[in-house]
């Protein structure tokens, strides 16, 4: 059973509109879990090459410490790299993933600068709170990450005797600004691409369905046309024909493919070719048009049509003509002059023809002739016993 959506997709549509926070939740969760193997693989060297330089630049009390740290490092951010590239991390670990790769980054910062007594070095943490607030997405593990890097970081500046604390101080609040304003803009941003990206997915839903449902139609109306006993046909304003069904075709004793292509004045009978050329020019001024036509078929039969055809215009398209005809041929309608003296019957020439005649050549009735009681009896007296017993 179908939903009231899929019945009336311009309420999908809408819907699409309108992101929820838990679609949001997983955007953001999907962002993260996606940046995972670039970050470790930029940590990984970087930590690589920290190693190489604090042993060949640092002395050796304070160089081994950090090695100690960076080497490890190094190799599980490598590791981290591999695993997120080989098997999908599941969503809801990715913030895990991400702030335990933050807080390594964090201890390794810190202890440098608790070992080299450097102040300057409250830089790399402050790149650091910057760089969480674009990698970390969820509000809550960036705050948790936030929090503790700057409590560290506080904790380690305490225990060093330096003049530059306030002075460092202040530009760490500048970064926790700064990391809280790139925070917001880029789970706004990625917010605004999911709803950009589910409104483009139910309009191209909606499109689907659409087309869906125009298909479902056409093939229901073309069956519909195939299948009519009605003739059926279109053809553009010149009387080019453009269509035809098997009927209509049938009753002309063609294919369609042999009346498609043509023009509708070969097939129509001298006798109609003039009214022909004066329907044409009503039917680009009139929307609907009726008549009779009389058409002759492959075997050379005429065959009178009682046509209503349609002046359809095409929207950014040609005009043409939807017609739709009765083959009549055998069936009188409609009123015939007839003479109330001789009962002759006046044709369409003009020309008063007799009764028998007129519908001899009008349908396909033939007449045996005979005589009735009254006219018997009339014009032959003791005529009816002797009938009457031969009909016996």
């Amino acid at each position: 059973m179908r939903d009231a959506s899929s019945i009336f997709p311009e309420r999908r549509a809408h819907s699409a509109e309108f992101v929820s926070d838990v679609e949001v939740r997983l955007a953001l969760e999907e962002n993260v879990r996606d940046s995972l193997p670039s970050v470790a693989l930029a940590a990984a060297g970087l930590y690589a090459f920290f190693a190489i330089s604090h042993w060949l630049v640092l002395p050796r009390a304070i160089a081994l410490p950090l090695i100690v740290f960076a080497v490890p490092s190094a190799i599980i951010f490598s590791l981290l790299w591999v695993v997120s590239r080989s098997r999908t991390i599941p969503l809801n670990r990715a913030h895990q993933i991400g702030a335990a790769m933050v807080a390594l980054v964090s201890v390794n910062t810190l202890l440098q600068i608790r070992l080299t007594a450097d102040m300057k070095q409250s830089t790399n943490v402050m790149l650091l709170i910057v760089a969480a607030g674009a990698f970390l997405l969820g509000r809550e593990w960036f705050a948790l990450c936030l929090t503790a890097t700057v409590a560290a970081w506080l904790a380690v500046a305490a225990t060093m005797p330096s003049n530059d604390r306030l002075h460092y101080g202040f530009a760490m609040l500048s970064a926790v600004v700064l990391s809280v304003l790139v925070h917001i803009v880029r789970v706004r941003s990625i917010a605004k691409v999911e709803s950009l990206r589910k409104k483009e997915h139910g309009l191209r839903l909606t499109a689907e369905l659409a087309v869906e449902a125009t298909q479902s139609t056409e093939k229901r109306y073309r069956e519909l046309v195939e299948n009519s006993m009605g003739l059926i046909f279109t053809h553009d304003l010149d009387g080019q024909i453009l269509s035809v069904n098997p009927a209509a075709a049938e009753a002309l004793g063609y294919s369609a493919n042999e009346l498609v292509g043509g023009h509708l004045l070969d097939f129509v009978s001298k006798d109609d070719q003039g009214d022909f050329e004066n329907y044409l020019q009503l039917i680009r001024s009139e929307r609907t048009v009726e008549g009779y036509l009389t058409l002759v078929t492959k075997t050379g039969e005429d065959r009178m049509w009682f046509y209503r055809n349609f002046h359809f215009q095409e929207p950014g398209g040609a005009s043409y003509v939807i017609g739709h005809a009765e083959d009549i041929s055998g069936i009188l309608r409609g009123i015939l002059p007839i003479c109330s003296s001789c009962k002759r019957i006046c044709n369409q020439t003009g020309k008063w023809e007799h009764l028998e005649v007129y519908i001899r050549e009008h349908t396909h009735a033939e007449f045996s002739h005979g005589i009735c009681p009254d006219c018997r009896d009339r014009l032959y007296p003791g005529l009816g016993a002797n009938v009457r017993d031969y009909r016996r």
